[in-house]
This record gives C-alpha cells, sequence and structure tokens, in this order.
C-alpha cells in the first residue's frame, strides 16, 4: 500500500512540473481549420519586444526590431514548409492594424480602414506576432560530494522565449486563434547567445505544431 501511495505522489509530482509548450486564450470553435493546408498566409512581425532578461545578448544581436522580425520570418517559413506543406507564406509590408493587436471589437472603430486593410491582404489568412518576451529561469540541484563528504550544488539558467500569435481569418475577418508558444534552452558554458537564438526556434516550432495540430 505505501509504495502504491509513493508511486502515485511521484507521479503527481511530474505532472505538476511538466512544462507545457503553449498557453491558448482563444481558439474559434466553429471553423473548420483543414483550410489552412493550400491557403496563402500574409505575416507579420512585432515592435513590442519585453526584455526581462537576456537584454545585452538580445540587443547586441538584434539592434532593431527589423532584424528580429526578418529571423521570424524566416523561421516561420521554414517550419510551415516542413510542418505543413503547401501553405504559402509571405510577408505583410504594412503595420497590423491597432484593433487587431487587442482584444477590442470592431464596434465604435474605422470600418472602412479595417475593410481596406483586410481586402489588400490578398491572402487567405494573417498570422501576426502581438509581443514577445524573453526571460530566464533557474534549476538548482543538490547532491552528495564524496570528495568533501558534504553536500553540494549546481545551477543552471534557462532561457525563457514567449511569443503571442494572433490568427485571423481574412475574408470573413474573424480571429481564429490566440495563443502563446513557449520555447527554452538551457544555457552552457556562457553560451547566452546560443541558448537565445535556440529558444527563439523552439518557440516558433512549437507555435507552428500548434497550428497545425488545429488543422487535423
Amino acid at each position: 500500500m505505501n509504495k502504491i501511495l509513493i508511486f502515485l505522489f511521484l507521479i503527481s509530482l511530474s505532472a505538476c512540473s511538466s512544462v507545457t509548450n503553449i498557453q491558448e486564450s482563444f481558439r474559434a470553435e466553429d471553423y473548420d481549420f483543414t483550410l489552412l493546408y493550400n491557403s496563402k498566409i500574409k505575416f507579420a512581425g512585432t515592435e513590442k519586444i519585453f526584455l526581462k532578461e537576456f537584454v545585452k545578448t538580445f540587443n547586441d544581436e538584434y539592434p532593431d526590431a527589423k532584424k528580429l522580425n526578418n529571423k521570424l520570418f524566416d523561421l516561420f517559413s521554414k517550419e510551415f514548409k516542413y510542418q505543413i506543406p503547401g501553405v504559402k507564406l509571405s510577408r505583410l509590408e504594412s503595420k497590423v492594424p491597432q484593433v487587431l493587436q487587442g482584444d477590442l471589437s470592431f464596434k465604435n472603430y474605422n470600418q472602412a480602414l479595417v475593410d481596406s486593410f483586410f481586402s489588400s491582404l490578398k491572402s487567405d489568412y494573417l498570422i501576426f506576432i502581438n509581443s514577445i518576451e524573453i526571460s530566464n529561469t533557474y534549476e538548482n540541484s543538490q547532491y552528495y560530494n564524496a570528495a568533501t563528504s558534504s553536500m553540494s550544488g549546481s545551477s543552471l539558467e534557462d532561457c525563457i522565449i514567449s511569443i503571442e500569435v494572433k490568427c485571423w481569418d481574412v475574408s470573413d475577418q474573424k480571429r481564429l486563434l490566440r495563443f502563446k508558444g513557449l520555447g527554452r534552452d538551457t544555457v552552457v558554458l556562457f553560451s547566452y547567445l546560443s541558448s537565445l537564438n535556440d529558444a527563439i526556434q523552439n518557440a516558433v516550432a512549437h507555435s507552428v505544431e500548434y497550428i497545425k495540430d488545429k488543422a487535423i
């Protein structure tokens, strides 16, 4: 009986400590996501960048939002080509209207401006990055050091990337998905830049995988 209780306790700990790669906040329930296949998608980056950690590393590598958005577009293009063949992704040259970035409806907004924006896309869907956040976390561990007959400890730092993604149906002007794709990578031997870029790539891969799962 005790062994069973211990086993169940360990399972509960494992479930609590598991990390999800997606934080979903909205999904249209009455939509056929299989229509995403063989579609044309406009993609837009973001200027909303929140740096909680890795500030120097990020600013050295990405001195402006344009360089980061170029990387995001390349990563999303590769992931779509790999995970959802047939999708044609192209870059949006204009800015996404503010009303689409927030959670407001089109009520009391310039509908003519919204109509003009959607009609200019010449695509089936709009996918844009609403914001990106860079943070970190530490994992501390202790172990017995036989050489010193004492307890020793170590600490590992992970770079954490959170990308907020929004997906819209262009013809219906309908919001389909809003979620955050998460990525992480452990810093090894002061490899801050490598960990930053790997975490960004992981977040993008998880985001496209989530979109693909909705389209099955």
